[in-house]
């Protein structure tokens, strides 16, 4: 596994951080999973 810095407008941020919350995961969960279903795994 990587890691890498993602820059983000502090708004979306905050938009992804609160859907990650409702959906019970990590915000690094949320868009890792984010990234899975658009690009495959």
């Amino acid at each position: 596994m990587t890691s890498f810095p993602l820059r983000l407008p502090d708004e979306l941020k905050a938009l992804a951080a609160s859907q990650a919350s409702k959906a019970g995961v990590s915000l690094n969960q949320y868009i890792a999973s984010l990234v899975v279903a658009h690009v495959g795994a």
